[in-house]
């Protein structure tokens, strides 16, 4: 008799079990390999603020009003086909957000492919130079295009990937930042 009430609760009692198992895995696996704390996200984020401001602070780039900054390589498609979207993004906030570029061309012809595509797109702001991808390491990206906003410290939008910078969140995001210019 209680054979019987054990087998009638038995496939109950194995799919909790495989359950709890699967969630051990995944709780350990994340705690081994993936996902960080809040406290460490915290963490990351106040050092790559502090490796901007000295990135900023080395190129004599005030940091009055809010920064765009944009990762980009001649030998990049996404990083070219979003330069026209970049472009009227600097048009629409030309005296009220600093666009910057970060070109990561290396190799011996570094300087002039940069400057054969910032004549081709006609880019109407700075791109400083970092050949040896120190900054994109330091900030610990990974893929271009990345773009990121900066103000008052704060990195306060960052992506890593091709951004549509006339996106209506963005932009809706931009404006916030200008109230409080």
């Amino acid at each position: 008799m209680y054979r019987l009430r054990l087998r009638k609760y038995l496939p109950l009692l194995m799919g909790l079990f495989a359950f709890c198992s699967f969630l051990s895995l995944q709780i350990g696996y994340e705690l081994i390999n993936g996902k960080p704390s809040v406290a460490k996200e915290s963490q990351e984020q106040s050092e790559r603020e502090k490796i901007l401001q000295a990135l900023l602070k080395e190129n004599n780039i005030s940091t009055e009003k809010p920064i765009l900054i944009n990762f980009w390589a001649s030998w990049c498609p996404p990083c070219l086909k979003e330069f026209p979207l970049l472009v009227q993004f600097h048009q629409k906030y030309r005296d009220q957000v600093l666009v910057l570029g970060i070109n990561n061309d290396s190799g011996q012809d570094h300087e002039k492919l940069a400057t054969q595509i910032e004549r081709k797109f006609k880019l109407p702001f700075q791109s400083i130079r970092d050949p040896k991808l120190h900054w994109m390491d330091q900030l610990g990206l990974e893929s271009l295009p990345s773009s990121l906003i900066f103000y008052q410290n704060r990195i306060h939008w960052i992506q890593e990937k091709e951004s549509n910078f006339l996106d209506q969140e963005l932009l809706k995001l931009v404006d916030e930042l200008l109230k409080k210019l």
